[in-house]
């Protein structure tokens, strides 16, 4: 998942569309249940993409939604959405939210400049930040709903390298996942055949195809292996560290542009 605004809008926004994320007829298919409420695969996909660094994994978001929804219905039973607390709380809310999106707004306006030497020296002067939590692995992977194309795939693999067989495949209808070169966390390695297949392998080994329960077939490749505790070289987490830095210039413009809010405005506080 690419855990794709700063954390300061984040927090105001995230638990609000996670709550929001339901539908009232059953899809084809779901992660998870709660009656008859549903949250898909699209759904996870689309607090990502608005949370942008959601602080979990997907685990914790599939947990947080189920956990969400168990006590939103519950309020519903009890007749809480029509007390006079809950609105005066969904007023206020909407002052939250308003506010969240012009920060949002302001953010994306943002011009952000740097060079890579800019980012190496973040990286270095913040490398223990980027100490691994879990173990984690260097992948490329690759998903199919078509097993015959998934050991064609496999083969041009073996026979051209990753990048070349992929090329081939980049509008094939089959291809349902892919991810390339990118560092995943152990935790986030599903489903489970494929992760005890990865501990399994040895750089740069491919592995088998691999079905699984939904009627996928996987391929995956390990580029790397990192243990907990350990900080990945630069090259590998490039993403994570320009990421990153791009969050704290967007956090000190957005504080400069609200200190410029504050000269612009007539505040009083008697305390």
């Amino acid at each position: 998942m690419h855990l794709k605004k700063g954390r300061v809008i984040e927090g105001i926004i995230f638990p609000l569309f996670l709550s929001a994320c339901v539908e009232s007829t059953q899809p084809d298919s779901y992660v998870a249940r709660v009656n008859n409420s549903y949250l898909t695969e699209k759904d996870i996909s689309q607090i990502v993409d608005t949370a942008d660094t959601y602080p979990g994994s997907r685990n914790e978001l599939i947990k947080n939604w189920v956990r969400k929804e168990v006590l939103y219905q519950e309020a519903l039973n009890e007749g809480l959405v029509k007390d006079e607390s809950f609105n005066r709380v969904i007023e206020n809310s909407k002052k939250e939210l308003a506010a969240a999106l012009l920060l949002q707004k302001k953010s994306k306006g943002n011009k952000i400049n740097f060079t890579e030497s800019d980012l190496k020296n973040y990286y270095e002067i913040n490398h223990n930040s980027f100490i691994l939590p879990v173990n984690a692995y260097y992948l490329n992977m690759a998903s199919f709903s078509n097993q015959g194309e998934a050991i064609a795939f496999r083969s041009s693999v073996i026979s051209g390298g990753w990048k070349s067989a992929l090329m081939d495949y980049d509008h094939d209808s089959t291809l349902t996942k892919n991810i390339n070169s990118l560092l995943v966390n152990e935790e986030d390695v599903y489903p489970s055949k494929i992760l005890r297949m990865v501990k399994e392998l040895y750089p740069p080994e491919i592995s088998i195809v691999i079905p699984d329960d939904a009627g996928y077939y996987s391929v995956v490749q390990v580029l790397d292996k990192f243990d907990k505790g350990t900080v990945p070289p630069f090259e590998i987490i490039k993403p994570e560290v320009e990421k990153r830095y791009i969050s704290e210039l967007n956090l000190a413009a957005i504080q400069e542009y609200i200190e410029e809010l504050y000269n612009q405005n007539k505040i009083e506080v008697n305390f």
